[in-house]
Order: structure tokens, then C-alpha cells, then sequence
């Protein structure tokens, strides 16, 4: 599983972002202030490092000198609320692999990092980062695909997240709202409706698996049955 060591001090979206990587797979190390991410890069080795840039105690851009000093292979991803070009320039010049606006959508946090998980040649690994939801279909979180009988289905990054939701509560029934929190986050109002329309398609990609279904509990929400393993 892929580490990641992500350090932010603003509770309600570093909370948002957790949640988005955890349900993509990832393992997720997180860090408040500088100087805790500093003593957590230490302590877990990650594969990759996202940074907010303003942290109590210490900067992002102190804590990316101290790993490039240490580790020059680390893929470092700023995310922060510094637009001005003087701090993305500044950022980059540090050694990060890229820098994300936080205005942007959480799904491009998403997509750059496994960009640079692909270029940096982590993911050449790939039996890591597979997970095996049958014994027709595997679930690659990093490459964001979906192998079902050997074939690759390339998934949006809002399906990946609700596939590997419903995989990591299989068999039993998780409520409509918080399936759309899980993959919405909060800042997206998303209706029944739309989450109703999502459904449907994952089943079309599960469709040629025998030993998959999703079902429908009428006003509560949903259930991927795994059969051979449903309980009762």
C-alpha cells in the first residue's frame, strides 16, 4: 500500500482530503504542523509527501528543504492557498514535483499524484496496488482500473472511489448518505438521484462478473454481495 504523508493545518479540509486518499487506498500519515510532519517523514519513510505551505511551527517550504536534504527521489506535492506565481516558482525550485492550488477540485490532487506515482516508477509494482474483490475482478487503485476477466476498464476517479468504498463494505448495506459523503466529500451536494445514475453504471462494469452484485435496499442505500460470502 502506498504511504502518504500529508500535512495541513486547516482541520475541516485536511478532515475532506483524508477521507478522498484513505478511500482511494492509500495510506494515509497525517501531520497538523510542520514540525510534526518533519517527525513523521522520519518515522514512516512515505512514498510520496503532500504539503500545505502555511503550518504552525515550521513552513511547508522549510519541511520540503529538510526532506530534499535527506531523500532527492520523494515526490513532494504542495497544495495550498498561495496563488501568486512567486510562490508556485518558489515551491518548484525547492524540489517539489508539482504545486496544486487548493481551488482546484480534490479529484486533481487525486489525478497529479498518481501522475507522479506513475512517472516516478513506484507503481511499477503493480500486484501492490491491486486489490482482489474476486476471483474475476481486481481493482487497481494507483492505476485507477478495473480488471474484470482480464478486461482493463479505466475508471473516472469519482468511480474508483465508490467501487473501493462499497469493496471495503461489502456484503452489508451502507446508507445512500454515507456513500455520497464518502465520495463527494462535503463540498459537493450531491441528490439520491445523481448517486442512483453512478450506481448504475458500476454495475454495468461489474456485469460480466458472476460472483458480483449490487443491490438496491429501497430508502436505505446499497450492497456490493459478494456471493459465496453474503452473511446469512
Amino acid at each position: 500500500m502506498v504511504k502518504v504523508l500529508y500535512a495541513e493545518d486547516d482541520a475541516l479540509y485536511a478532515d475532506m482530503c483524508r477521507n478522498y486518499l484513505k478511500n482511494l487506498g492509500y495510506d494515509v500519515y497525517y501531520a497538523s504542523t510542520g514540525t510534526e510532519a518533519w517527525r513523521l517523514y522520519q518515522e514512516v519513510g512515505p512514498d510520496i509527501v503532500l504539503l500545505d505551505v502555511m503550518m504552525p511551527e515550521m513552513s511547508g517550504y522549510e519541511v520540503a528543504k529538510l526532506i530534499r536534504k535527506k531523500d532527492e527521489q520523494v515526490p513532494i506535492l504542495f497544495v495550498s492557498s498561495l496563488t501568486s506565481s512567486r510562490s508556485v516558482v518558489e515551491g518548484l525550485q525547492l524540489g517539489a514535483n508539482d504545486y496544486i492550488r487548493k481551488e482546484y477540485l480534490i479529484d486533481e490532487v487525486g489525478a497529479r499524484m498518481q501522475s507522479i506515482l506513475r512517472i516516478s516508477g513506484l507503481n511499477r509494482k503493480k500486484e501492490d496496488s491491486l486489490i482482489y474483490i474476486s476471483e474475476y475482478t481486481k481493482l487497481n487503485y494507483v492505476e485507477s482500473e478495473l480488471i474484470v476477466k482480464g478486461e482493463v476498464i479505466h475508471l473516472t476517479p469519482l468511480e474508483l472511489r465508490l467501487i473501493r468504498f462499497l469493496e471495503k463494505h461489502a456484503n452489508e448495506v451502507v446508507k445512500k448518505q454515507d456513500v455520497m459523503e464518502a465520495c463527494w466529500g462535503n463540498d459537493f451536494v450531491a441528490t439520491s438521484r445523481y448517486l442512483d445514475k453512478f450506481i448504475s453504471r458500476i454495475r454495468k462494469l461489474l456485469v460480466n462478473d458472476p460472483t458480483l452484485k449490487i443491490s438496491t435496499t429501497w430508502r436505505v442505500g446499497y450492497c456490493l454481495v459478494k456471493k459465496g460470502e453474503a452473511n446469512g
